[in-house]
């Protein structure tokens, strides 16, 4: 039969291992909760293009001591999560939209960067080999859904500079009829398509206008023919 003296001896060494699992548990929670707490950092915003429509599909790469991404959403908008705290270059996964910028990311608040993806469309119009000033080059959205459709609100034109410069921005990516009222463009530089590139080159040809019939001089009948 145990004695007191071993019977205090075993409640000791019980109430010893709680503690110590408890102690152990207390100090997996808090180092977990830190772990948590440094994970917790978080880059958000949004992507448009033409203006203010959104441009879904588009992954957004944040890079620091982690590589995180996020792809933008039907509205344009993502969310990159999970990141600890330090200082991240946040870009477009497009190779002429990769301008980087950097975020402090702080666990205790939500990190806002918003990127605008327009294209430019620039080029002249000549007419016989010579820049021609004075026109209008329009362009459209060739079968574009009504989202990219509503993006370029129709119809967008721009005057020619004297030299037959021209250049029209902020325009969403897809393919474009080009044309030029009252004028015939050349078949090869009526439609464009604008990609990943920021900037895109179309040189306008004008197909010259047919000149007036003229008659040419009496034919007159042989005389071993009358």
């Amino acid at each position: 039969m145990a004695t007191d003296n071993e019977v205090r001896d075993v409640i000791v060494k019980a109430v010893g291992r709680s503690l110590f699992v408890w102690a152990a548990a207390v100090v997996l929670s808090v180092s977990g909760g830190e772990a948590l707490a440094q994970g917790a950092g978080v880059i958000a915003g949004r992507v448009t293009e033409g203006g203010d429509c959104p441009r879904p599909g588009v992954r957004i790469e944040a890079v620091g001591d982690v590589r995180r991404f996020g792809v933008s959403d039907r509205d344009g908008r993502f969310r990159i999560d999970g990141l600890p705290e330090g200082v991240y270059a946040v870009f477009p996964d497009l190779d002429a939209f990769r301008e980087r910028e950097r975020r402090q990311v702080d666990p205790r608040r939500e990190q806002s960067v918003d990127f605008q993806l327009d294209h430019t469309l620039y080029g002249t119009v000549t007419l016989d080999g010579q820049r021609v000033g004075g026109r209008t080059v329009e362009v459209q959205l060739d079968n574009c859904d009504p989202g990219q459709c509503r993006c370029v609100r129709g119809r967008r034109g721009d005057a020619t500079e004297t030299d037959g410069s021209y250049r029209i921005e902020n325009l969403p990516f897809g393919t474009y009829r080009v044309s030029i009222p009252g004028e015939e463009v050349h078949a090869s530089d009526a439609s464009v398509v604008l990609e990943d590139r920021k900037w895109i080159s179309n040189e306008i040809a004008l197909t010259p206008a047919p000149g007036p019939i003229t008659a040419g001089p009496p034919v007159e009948t042989p005389t071993w023919a009358r």
